[in-house]
Protein backbone atom coordinates (compact mmCIF):
# COMPACT_ATOMS: atom_id res chain seq x y z
CA UNK A 1 0.00 0.00 0.00
CA UNK A 2 1.16 3.56 -0.71
CA UNK A 3 1.98 6.22 1.86
CA UNK A 4 -0.47 9.05 2.57
CA UNK A 5 0.92 11.18 -0.26
CA UNK A 6 1.75 8.53 -2.85
CA UNK A 7 -0.95 6.99 -4.97
CA UNK A 8 -0.94 3.59 -6.61
CA UNK A 9 -3.03 3.18 -9.74
CA UNK A 10 -5.68 0.51 -9.36
CA UNK A 11 -7.20 1.11 -12.79
CA UNK A 12 -8.25 3.59 -15.44
CA UNK A 13 -11.24 3.02 -17.70
CA UNK A 14 -12.43 5.05 -20.67
CA UNK A 15 -16.12 4.51 -21.42
CA UNK A 16 -18.56 5.74 -24.03
CA UNK A 17 -20.62 8.56 -22.48
CA UNK A 18 -24.01 6.89 -22.77
CA UNK A 19 -26.56 5.02 -20.66
CA UNK A 20 -24.38 1.90 -20.50
CA UNK A 21 -21.52 3.69 -18.73
CA UNK A 22 -22.80 3.47 -15.10
CA UNK A 23 -23.30 -0.29 -15.35
CA UNK A 24 -19.94 -0.77 -17.03
CA UNK A 25 -18.12 1.20 -14.33
CA UNK A 26 -19.85 -0.77 -11.57
CA UNK A 27 -18.63 -4.02 -13.15
CA UNK A 28 -15.10 -2.68 -13.52
CA UNK A 29 -14.94 -1.56 -9.87
CA UNK A 30 -15.92 -5.11 -8.85
CA UNK A 31 -13.25 -6.54 -11.13
CA UNK A 32 -10.54 -4.14 -9.90
CA UNK A 33 -11.16 -4.65 -6.17
CA UNK A 34 -12.74 -8.09 -6.03
CA UNK A 35 -16.15 -8.86 -4.63
CA UNK A 36 -14.86 -9.32 -1.05
CA UNK A 37 -13.23 -5.87 -0.70
CA UNK A 38 -14.74 -4.07 2.33
CA UNK A 39 -15.12 -0.74 0.49
CA UNK A 40 -16.64 -2.20 -2.67
CA UNK A 41 -20.29 -1.27 -2.12
CA UNK A 42 -19.51 2.38 -1.35
CA UNK A 43 -17.05 2.62 -4.21
CA UNK A 44 -19.49 1.06 -6.68
CA UNK A 45 -22.21 3.50 -5.61
CA UNK A 46 -19.91 6.55 -5.78
CA UNK A 47 -18.55 5.54 -9.21
CA UNK A 48 -22.04 4.94 -10.55
CA UNK A 49 -23.26 8.34 -9.31
CA UNK A 50 -20.27 10.27 -10.68
CA UNK A 51 -20.40 8.53 -14.07
CA UNK A 52 -24.16 9.10 -14.29
CA UNK A 53 -23.56 12.81 -13.69
CA UNK A 54 -20.92 12.88 -16.43
CA UNK A 55 -23.28 11.17 -18.87
CA UNK A 56 -26.13 13.54 -18.06
CA UNK A 57 -24.40 16.88 -17.71
CA UNK A 58 -21.32 17.11 -19.95
CA UNK A 59 -21.88 19.03 -23.16
CA UNK A 60 -22.51 16.97 -26.28
CA UNK A 61 -20.58 17.32 -29.52
CA UNK A 62 -18.05 15.74 -31.80
CA UNK A 63 -15.25 14.05 -29.82
CA UNK A 64 -17.08 14.52 -26.50
CA UNK A 65 -18.65 11.07 -26.19
CA UNK A 66 -16.37 9.71 -23.45
CA UNK A 67 -15.92 9.54 -19.70
CA UNK A 68 -12.79 8.38 -17.89
CA UNK A 69 -12.87 6.75 -14.47
CA UNK A 70 -9.65 6.37 -12.50
CA UNK A 71 -9.16 4.63 -9.18
CA UNK A 72 -6.02 5.07 -7.09
CA UNK A 73 -5.12 3.79 -3.67
CA UNK A 74 -3.45 6.00 -1.09
CA UNK A 75 -2.14 5.04 2.30
CA UNK A 76 -5.50 5.42 4.02
CA UNK A 77 -7.99 6.11 1.25
CA UNK A 78 -9.20 5.22 -2.22
CA UNK A 79 -9.29 8.10 -4.72
CA UNK A 80 -11.96 7.90 -7.39
CA UNK A 81 -11.85 10.48 -10.17
CA UNK A 82 -14.28 10.81 -13.06
CA UNK A 83 -13.34 13.04 -15.97
CA UNK A 84 -15.76 14.18 -18.68
CA UNK A 85 -15.54 16.65 -21.57
CA UNK A 86 -16.97 19.43 -19.39
CA UNK A 87 -19.96 21.71 -19.56
CA UNK A 88 -20.32 25.39 -20.26
CA UNK A 89 -23.65 25.54 -18.41
CA UNK A 90 -23.31 23.53 -15.20
CA UNK A 91 -20.97 23.14 -12.27
CA UNK A 92 -21.26 20.10 -9.99
CA UNK A 93 -22.48 20.89 -6.51
CA UNK A 94 -24.07 19.01 -3.67
CA UNK A 95 -27.69 19.69 -2.83
CA UNK A 96 -28.96 19.52 0.72
CA UNK A 97 -31.07 16.55 1.80
CA UNK A 98 -34.27 18.60 1.64
CA UNK A 99 -33.75 19.83 -1.91
CA UNK A 100 -33.03 16.68 -3.87
CA UNK A 101 -36.28 16.12 -5.71
CA UNK A 102 -37.15 17.56 -9.08
CA UNK A 103 -40.44 19.39 -9.64
CA UNK A 104 -41.66 16.39 -11.67
CA UNK A 105 -41.49 14.28 -8.50
CA UNK A 106 -38.60 12.19 -9.86
CA UNK A 107 -35.35 11.84 -8.06
CA UNK A 108 -32.58 14.17 -9.11
CA UNK A 109 -29.60 15.88 -7.60
CA UNK A 110 -28.89 13.03 -5.20
CA UNK A 111 -25.61 11.95 -6.80
CA UNK A 112 -23.25 14.38 -5.12
CA UNK A 113 -25.28 14.28 -1.92
CA UNK A 114 -24.59 10.53 -1.84
CA UNK A 115 -20.93 10.97 -2.81
CA UNK A 116 -20.54 13.62 -0.11
CA UNK A 117 -21.97 11.21 2.48
CA UNK A 118 -19.86 8.26 1.32
CA UNK A 119 -16.68 10.33 1.29
CA UNK A 120 -17.29 12.20 4.53
CA UNK A 121 -17.17 15.47 2.58
CA UNK A 122 -13.86 14.66 0.89
CA UNK A 123 -14.74 15.33 -2.72
CA UNK A 124 -14.14 18.12 -5.16
CA UNK A 125 -14.23 19.27 -8.72
CA UNK A 126 -12.02 21.25 -11.03
CA UNK A 127 -11.68 22.11 -14.70
CA UNK A 128 -8.49 20.99 -16.41
CA UNK A 129 -6.72 24.15 -17.61
CA UNK A 130 -6.51 24.44 -21.36
CA UNK A 131 -8.99 21.77 -22.40
CA UNK A 132 -12.05 22.44 -20.22
CA UNK A 133 -12.46 18.84 -19.12
CA UNK A 134 -14.28 18.47 -15.80
CA UNK A 135 -12.87 16.22 -13.06
CA UNK A 136 -14.96 15.22 -10.06
CA UNK A 137 -13.08 13.24 -7.43
CA UNK A 138 -13.70 11.77 -4.01
CA UNK A 139 -11.71 10.03 -1.31
CA UNK A 140 -13.30 6.96 0.22
CA UNK A 141 -12.30 4.93 3.26
CA UNK A 142 -10.65 1.65 2.24
CA UNK A 143 -13.07 -0.16 4.55
CA UNK A 144 -16.85 -0.49 4.63
CA UNK A 145 -18.83 2.62 5.55
CA UNK A 146 -21.90 2.09 7.70
CA UNK A 147 -25.08 4.00 6.79
CA UNK A 148 -25.55 5.19 10.38
CA UNK A 149 -22.07 6.68 10.92
CA UNK A 150 -19.95 8.98 8.77
CA UNK A 151 -16.55 7.54 7.82
CA UNK A 152 -13.50 8.21 9.96
CA UNK A 153 -11.52 11.33 9.03
CA UNK A 154 -9.14 10.92 6.10
CA UNK A 155 -6.75 13.37 4.47
CA UNK A 156 -8.82 16.51 4.03
CA UNK A 157 -9.25 18.49 0.85
CA UNK A 158 -11.59 21.31 0.03
CA UNK A 159 -14.61 20.27 -2.08
CA UNK A 160 -13.58 22.73 -4.79
CA UNK A 161 -9.89 21.95 -5.03
CA UNK A 162 -7.79 18.89 -5.63
CA UNK A 163 -5.01 17.50 -3.49
CA UNK A 164 -1.57 18.76 -4.45
CA UNK A 165 -0.37 15.25 -5.28
CA UNK A 166 -3.03 14.63 -7.93
CA UNK A 167 -2.73 15.13 -11.64
CA UNK A 168 -4.75 17.87 -13.29
CA UNK A 169 -5.61 15.85 -16.35
CA UNK A 170 -6.40 12.23 -17.02
CA UNK A 171 -4.51 10.04 -16.65
CA UNK A 172 -0.84 10.89 -17.22
CA UNK A 173 -0.27 14.64 -16.87
CA UNK A 174 2.14 15.97 -14.27
CA UNK A 175 0.81 17.53 -11.07
CA UNK A 176 0.01 21.21 -11.10
CA UNK A 177 -2.29 23.66 -9.44
CA UNK A 178 -5.90 23.62 -10.51
CA UNK A 179 -7.97 26.77 -10.32
CA UNK A 180 -10.23 27.13 -7.32
CA UNK A 181 -13.84 27.03 -8.45
CA UNK A 182 -16.74 28.87 -6.92
CA UNK A 183 -19.91 26.81 -6.82
CA UNK A 184 -22.81 29.15 -7.59
CA UNK A 185 -26.18 28.09 -6.17
CA UNK A 186 -28.02 29.14 -9.34
CA UNK A 187 -26.32 26.47 -11.44
CA UNK A 188 -28.10 23.31 -12.52
CA UNK A 189 -27.32 20.45 -10.11
CA UNK A 190 -25.09 17.60 -11.26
Amino acid sequence: MASGTDLVKVGILKLPRDDRAPGLVRGEMRRWLGTEHPALSGLVLAASELVTNAVRHADAGHGRNWVITALHEGGHFLRLAVTDPGSASSVPHRLSAGSVTEPSGGEGGRGLFIVNRLSGGRWGTYVVPGDGHRVVWCHLAPTAVEDEEPPAPLPAASPTTRPANMSSSPPSASPGAAPRLAVPEARRPR
